[in-house]
Parts: C-alpha cells; sequence; structure tokens
C-alpha cells in the first residue's frame, strides 16, 4: 500500500522509524517517488510543479519533513521544550485539574494535574465509566489539594454527567462562546471557547511558559503528535478563527486526540477573568 508524506501514524510507525532505524523486523518501508513510476504523464509531473511549495514538497519531492507551520499553531521544537522546562514548577503555587472525558467508551479519558503551569501527573484511563471518573478526580483532588473550582471538565457527551456529581466544577463546551478578554473583539475572533483555548495554550508553549513532568514515554509521544496535528483551518480566508475539526484529525493519525485536549482545557482559567485563583498550601 501506498501513501503520501503526511504528519499521520505512517510517519510515527513508518517513515520516522525507518529514518532512525527503529522499524520492528515485521515491518518494512519502501521510499519511492513521483519520478519511479515509469508510467506517469508529464502533464501530472508538470500540475505538481505548480502547487504550492508545501504540497509541492510532499507530492512532487517526497518529503515527509515538509514544513506547513503557517497553519500550524505549536512550534515543534517548543512543543519539546515542554518536558524539559522545569523551571516551570512554582514554589507556590495554584492547583488545578483538566479532565478529557471518553464519550461513551470510545476514546480515553484523561486526567492531568498541574501545579501552576506545570502539568504534575497524567492518569490515563482507558475505559471508565461514569462513577469511576467522578471517584477518581475526587481522589486526586483530596491527593494534590486541589479545589473543586480548579477542576474543569469536557461537559460535552458523557463528560456532563461527570460535572453534574462534582458540584462547583467547570463545565467546559467546546462550542460555546469564547470568553471576553482585553482587546479580544479588536484583535480576536475565535469561533468558538476551545479556539480561544488552543490560542492560549500554543502562546504560552511557543514562549516557553509551561512545563510537564516526566511521563511514560508512550503518553509523551501520543501527546506530542496531538500538538503536531493542532491547525489553523482556512487561514488564508477571511471571517472567524477556526481549528482543523478533530474529525479531520482522527483521520490523519486514527484516534481522538484527548491529551492535547485535556492540555488545552486548563486555559479556561487563562482567558477567563471571573475566574477567581484557589492558592493551594
Amino acid at each position: 500500500m501506498g501513501y503520501n508524506p503526511c504528519k499521520t501514524f505512517v510517519y510515527r510507525e513508518f517513515y520516522r522509524k525507518y529514518a532512525t532505524d527503529a522499524m520492528e523486523p515485521y515491518k518494512a518501508y519502501l521510499p519511492a517517488s513521483v519520478y519511479d513510476n515509469p508510467f506517469i504523464s508529464e502533464h501530472y509531473i508538470t500540475n505538481l510543479k505548480k502547487l504550492d511549495k508545501v504540497n509541492r514538497e510532499r507530492l512532487l519531492e517526497g518529503n515527509w519533513e515538509y514544513d506547513d507551520d503557517h497553519a500550524k499553531l505549536f512550534d515543534y521544537d517548543k512543543i519539546l521544550n515542554l518536558f524539559t522546562n522545569d523551571y516551570a514548577l512554582p514554589t507556590k503555587h495554584q492547583a488545578y485539574i483538566s479532565c478529557d472525558v471518553a464519550r461513551a467508551g470510545r476514546d480515553k479519558t484523561v486526567i492531568m494535574v498541574w501545579e501552576g503551569l506545570y502539568v504534575k501527573k497524567i492518569h490515563v484511563f482507558a475505559k471508565s465509566t461514569i462513577p469511576e471518573v467522578v471517584e477518581s478526580l475526587k481522589s486526586l483532588s483530596y491527593l494534590h489539594k486541589v479545589p473543586r473550582g480548579n477542576i474543569v471538565i469536557d461537559e460535552d457527551g458523557v463528560g456532563g454527567g461527570v460535572v453534574d456529581y462534582l458540584p462547583n466544577c467547570k463545565g467546559f463546551v467546546n462550542n460555546s462562546s469564547p470568553k471576553e478578554t482585553k482587546g479580544s473583539k479588536k484583535v480576536h475572533n475565535y469561533a468558538n471557547l476551545k479556539t480561544q483555548c488552543y490560542f492560549k495554550l500554543a502562546e504560552l508553549i511557543n514562549s516557553d511558559q509551561m512545563g510537564c513532568a516526566e511521563i511514560h514515554s508512550e503518553v509523551k509521544d501520543l501527546l506530542i503528535e496531538d500538538l503536531e496535528q493542532v491547525a489553523q483551518k482556512d487561514i488564508d480566508k477571511d471571517g472567524k478563527i477556526q481549528l482543523l475539526g478533530k474529525e479531520k484529525i482522527k483521520e490523519n493519525i486514527g484516534r481522538s486526540p484527548d491529551y492535547s485536549d485535556a492540555l488545552m482545557m486548563r486555559m479556561y482559567f487563562e482567558v477567563n477573568p471571573e475566574m477567581t485563583a484557589y492558592v493551594s498550601v
């Protein structure tokens, strides 16, 4: 089966492992370009040469490391810095929890425990019921001294049931209106709260203001992959600022971006001027 270069699971599981001599013995990668096809039409190659730079690199030159940062929100090197920015852990901190709840048994439930803008712990549950998620959040809140008002939970779908059982926590509705911030109406025109929070997350990550404790290598790789997929949709068009849809990201990487969504929801407290900071002692 053939694939054009793209930053999906094919890049992660085949090309990157091939390029770093880490390929499993039961897999194989055979590089080939459009020029290797003896039956290709000259007109097809001519048309490829007329494409924009990114697609010309991908489809004509077969470049897997093409750069389309004009649309992507996160700088790759800054994503990697997340895991070495230990200075982001403050001595006196505000404790938070962000939780992306699996929908009707699909995807994963991801819970992140924060100290300020530093991810202290990441807990992942492959399958979980509403009562199980509620009990996990209660236990983590008690263990890490996180006030109920500093817990934000994805309220769309099944997550709404979790919010109902945790009074005073904050429910995150992806398609709700963006929050009013100083100059927001003049400078930004976000389609929804999720878009606003992802742009805020990008601002903090790209300026090295966030950090993450050492986590399992698989979780780290999946979080990096998630963040690499976040891109602005129709960047050259006027209108509300939108992100590439979740369904498209699922198509690209073969799963839901649960890890980056849990990271993004922490920004609820950064973009909402009405939130009062609760400081743990």
